[in-house]
């Protein structure tokens, strides 16, 4: 009886397992508390900044989250207030997801995504004192600041939430806006070319990002790839003081108590932690 040759066997080698079978794949590496790049369930990527590196602009940060990049940059305009609020300035956030960062994203107007997270920080600033608004005052019924602070994603790995609030509140630190004068009879603002103020922040909250896979796995910071294998996806947002500012959860699968305090505390760590990389980076500029 001729033997079968080891030729006309068939075995799938782990980079076609993985794209044929990414569930089962994720599961092979799950059921021993890692993941198929790496990390253990709850470690979150290398996170990297750099601020001021937009001359261009009142402040910016490069970010980097694993293989999500993220550029932030602040410009200041001068505007007239409005009516109900003569007296603070506003702030303006929008985030852009374009082809270049991924194939996923189509040219054209804002989608979903990009449309919902600048809704998030939106709502986040408005419901979280994180400037005061006051401050961007320039002249009560005449002039205030207007802050358009735009996070474009240059190359996308998921949780890009996080990646984006933490370039803002990055951006936001390292914000230096000219010394400027309102001038009532000419009805004109008169700018120092040399004087710069900086802002103070009132608080700084930032997010940890979780996704739940096969209703028991928790993964945080997740790239693309988990994200869509995943059902649902809980994000914590922690000020420096430890209070909850927000807790969002998309997907219907219900979290029970444990699973949401384990996470709290993971996520109580990473905000710590980014703050603690901000402060540093602060420090040597």
């Amino acid at each position: 009886m001729a033997e079968v040759s080891n030729k006309d066997s068939f075995v799938l080698d782990a980079n076609t397992f993985a794209k044929l079978h990414p569930k089962e794949f994720y599961r092979k590496f799950l059921t021993n508390n890692i993941r198929p790049d790496g990390r253990l369930l709850k470690k979150f990527r290398k996170t990297s900044i750099n601020l001021n590196s937009i001359k261009s602009a009142e402040g910016s940060c490069v970010l980097k989250m694993g293989k999500t990049s993220v550029v932030c940059g602040i410009k200041a305009e001068v505007a007239e207030p409005r009516v109900d609020d003569p007296r603070k300035g506003y702030i303006v956030p929008n985030v852009e997801l374009s082809p270049i960062c991924s194939s996923l994203f189509k040219p054209g107007p804002p989608g979903e995504l990009a449309q919902s997270i600048s809704e998030r920080i939106d709502k986040l600033f408005k419901q979280c004192k994180i400037i005061d608004l006051d401050k961007l005052c320039i002249s009560e019924k005449n002039a205030v600041w207007v802050l358009y602070v735009d996070v474009i994603c240059i190359s996308y790995d998921g949780n890009i939430f996080d990646a984006a609030l933490f370039s803002i509140i990055s951006a936001l630190k390292n914000l230096k806006l000219p010394e400027v004068t309102f001038i009532e009879e000419e009805g004109k603002v008169e700018a120092s070319e040399e004087k710069t103020i900086s802002l103070e922040l009132l608080s700084t909250p930032l997010s940890a990002t979780y996704v739940v896979f096969d209703k028991k796995y928790i993964l945080a910071d997740p790239n693309e790839e988990e994200e869509n294998l995943s059902s649902t996806s809980l994000t914590f947002i922690y000020n420096e003081q430890h209070k909850l500012c927000g807790i969002s959860k998309l997907g219907g699968i219900p979290l029970s108590k444990e699973l949401i305090q384990d996470c709290t505390e993971s996520a109580i760590e990473r905000t710590d932690n980014l703050r603690q990389l901000l402060d540093s980076t602060m420090k040597n500029l």
